[in-house]
C-alpha cells in the first residue's frame, strides 16, 4: 500500500510519531524493568539544513525560493542542539523520563 501512494512528507511525519511512541514504550519498559535509565524525546524546532538537497528540484527550488524568509524563522545549527543537550545534560531531568520537550521545555506531544 505505502509503495503506491508514498508521500514523503506524510512518511516524514509518521516516521516521526513512530520514534515519539517508541520514547514512551522504551521508558514505561525501563520503569517496568527498574532499570537507572530515562528516556525522553524532543523536537530540535525548524533548524536550517541541507535537507532538501536531495529532493526533487521543484520542491529544491521552492525552498531556494523562500529561503530569505525562513532564514528568519529557522534556528541555526548551533541554536538547533541547545534543546538536546539540555534534555541530556540537565541535572533537573536527571530522573525525569517518558516526556517530550521544545524549546528545553517539556511540551505535549501531538
Amino acid at each position: 500500500q505505502m509503495e503506491k501512494n508514498y508521500e514523503m512528507f506524510s512518511a516524514y511525519g509518521r516516521a516521526k510519531l513512530a520514534a515519539v511512541q517508541c520514547t514512551y514504550e522504551l521508558q514505561r519498559r525501563m520503569v517496568e524493568e527498574k532499570a537507572d535509565v530515562t528516556v525522553n524525546c524532543l523536537h530540535p524546532g525548524q533548524v536550517m539544513t541541507d535537507v532538501s538537497k536531495n529532493m526533487h528540484w521543484i520542491l529544491r527550488y521552492g525552498e531556494l525560493m523562500f529561503y530569505p524568509l525562513m532564514y528568519l524563522m529557522r534556528k541555526t545549527a548551533y541554536q538547533g542542539c541547545f534543546t538536546s543537550v539540555h534534555v541530556a545534560t540537565s541535572p533537573d531531568l536527571a530522573a525525569v523520563g517518558g516526556k517530550y520537550f521544545v524549546n528545553c521545555r517539556e511540551a505535549r506531544s501531538n
